[in-house]
């Protein structure tokens, strides 16, 4: 019981919340991809043992997958811009093309001297990636949970039941 509400509370809570406060803080392509996620969330069922085998469970391990892509697309694009200087310089600085473009979709040049706004653009991605991954890990668990508690011969009767009522 509590596995449920624990599962329950991150997919109905703080998995929207995340997602809601990651579109609200930025205004970049990665936010719109969560937004559609934040869009989508209603309309599949709530985690318990059978949804997480099907759609529900999908739509998480999705999300898991785009924001494991955002958080790796800001690494590499960290890295290039530190290791490759003539990318920096290519990059240009606040009002180049390369620049207003990488803002749009989301990977910008990190400023060590103004952290709180670093923060607010790379904080959003690391956040959906730990909350997904613990959304899915508890239902997993559930999951998990739910298949070792029964026994084979209830699924088995339960399948087997309407063939003998149309004998």
């Amino acid at each position: 019981m509590e596995l449920e509400v624990a599962c329950g509370f991150f997919y109905w809570l703080l998995l929207p919340l995340s997602l809601l406060s990651a579109c609200l803080f930025r205004y970049t392509a990665f936010s719109l991809v969560y937004l559609l996620f934040l869009l989508l969330l209603p309309w599949f069922w709530g985690p318990n043992e059978r949804s997480i085998q099907s759609h529900t469970g999908r739509l998480i391990q999705a999300l898991l997958a785009i924001s494991i892509i955002f958080v790796c697309a800001h690494i590499a694009f960290q890295t290039c811009l530190y290791v490759v200087p003539e990318f920096d310089a290519i990059l240009g600085y606040n009002c180049s093309t390369w620049e207003i473009l990488s803002r749009h979709i989301g990977v910008i040049r990190l400023d060590l001297d103004d952290i709180p706004n670093s923060a607010r653009y790379v904080a959003p991605d690391l956040g959906i990636f730990l909350l997904s991954t613990i959304t899915l890990a508890l239902c997993n668990k559930l999951k998990v949970k739910k298949t070792v508690k029964g026994s084979g011969t209830e699924e088995l009767l339960v399948q087997v039941a309407p063939l003998l009522r149309m004998l």
